[in-house]
């Protein structure tokens, strides 16, 4: 499965346009998407009171939980424990719900056996991974049966329709047994462009998804990034769309639009709440700064490098801080002194580090390959 599969599958649907719950879900989805996580918190909170019992107040605690562990750093044990209670809050109420409103009790017996997997994969536990998302995708695939018109649903369907039939041909019977469905791309394409487009909770999800499978599986980066300015449009408070779009660009070498579309010095930045700046702002300025050295642009990069710390900035990056810092001193001619940085860096940096120390970083070169908010979460002890 790809890296987004899991990650993105699971958003609870409508099960009808007179669903009160739901369509207080859908009036507060922003605050999610914007990662403006204290609000979010509250939203859950106010949610589940509200709604005693129903599978919605539990499942956006978890939530609220699943993107704090995407953001900070360093990852907390706590919050795992966090997310999982309320995940399994969550699959209780729905248990509970089932005589009635069948179709969308399963649809949170869905999305939160889904999370919960999607963290098991983070976590490097394939076992519980695989055993979650078996029992997400016969949830799903029953809901959907018990009433076709969910709308949400059309993501997660969409999802499993494309990736399974771009698997390597060998996995596709074992990804049947899994799944209980064949894959077909282009269904599965349709499938999401409708949940982009009538979507209540899931349309921000779907543009993400689409974006990437545009990107970075169908070799169509136009129109990936056209998706993902209606995302920066939509929620200009989530850094993550701008590094994500910016991420794009510097693939194709685009190096100053890259850096033009994180805008280091908009003032839009003013608004994104504590928890994505405290992170989502040093890996922008960290691949502006990367984009700007491709671009032998010393000046730029320079005012980019001023914004970062090693001693402070999120731990990937304090290596390749390091390497960066020793390539702008190539580039300025300072052999010397980056000779000496560039022994300092370790890790992944440290080894694209030894090409640097025989010949002088002129542009180009190894990138750090990054996804924020983060795809992986520490090893389970």
């Amino acid at each position: 499965m790809t890296r987004t599969l899991l990650l993105s599958l699971f958003l609870p649907a409508s099960a009808s346009a007179a669903d009160r719950v739901q369509e207080e879900v859908a009036g507060m989805m922003g605050v999610f998407y914007d990662l403006r996580l204290a609000e979010a918190r509250l939203a859950a909170e106010g949610l589940e009171r509200r709604h005693p019992g129903h599978p919605a107040g539990a499942f956006f605690r978890g939530i609220e939980h699943y993107l704090s562990l995407l953001v900070e750093d360093p990852v907390s044990t706590g919050t795992v424990k966090e997310f999982l209670a309320d995940m399994d809050r969550s699959i209780s109420a729905a248990e509970k719900n089932r005589d009635i409103a069948p179709a969308l009790a399963e649809y949170y017996l869905g999305a939160a056996h889904g999370f919960k997997a999607r963290v098991a994969s983070m976590r490097g536990n394939w076992f519980d991974a695989v055993k979650g998302a078996r029992e997400a995708i016969g949830h799903v695939k029953k809901a959907v049966e018990l009433d076709p018109s969910l709308e949400d649903t059309y993501l997660g369907l969409g999802m499993y329709h494309y990736f399974l039939a771009r698997m390597p041909a060998p996995a596709k019977p074992f990804a049947y047994l899994l799944a209980g469905l064949w894959g077909d791309a282009e269904k599965g394409l349709a499938e999401l462009e409708r949940a982009a487009e009538r979507s209540p909770i899931a349309s921000s999800e779907a543009l993400g998804v689409l974006s990437y499978i545009y990107g970075m599986r169908e070799g169509k980066p136009e129109k990936a990034d056209a998706l993902l300015a209606r995302l920066v449009e939509r929620h200009p408070r989530n850094p993550g769309y701008r590094i994500w779009r910016a991420n794009l660009a510097a693939r194709q070498g685009r190096w100053k639009e890259a850096d033009a579309f994180l805008d280091l010095d908009g003032a839009w930045w003013a608004g994104v709440s504590p928890e994505a700046l405290r992170t989502g702002r040093p890996y922008a300025a960290y691949l502006s700064a990367e984009c700007l050295l491709m671009a032998k642009d010393a000046e730029g990069a320079q005012r980019r490098l001023a914004l970062l710390d090693p001693a402070t900035a999120p731990g990937p990056l304090k290596d390749w801080i390091l390497l960066r810092r020793a390539n702008l001193l190539d580039l300025k001619g300072r052999r010397g002194e980056a000779l000496a940085l560039y022994r300092q860096a370790g890790g992944k940096a440290g080894e694209a580090a030894k090409a640097f120390l025989k010949s002088p970083f002129a542009g180009g070169g190894p990138r750090l390959r990054f996804f924020w908010p983060r795809t992986a979460l520490p090893k389970e002890d």
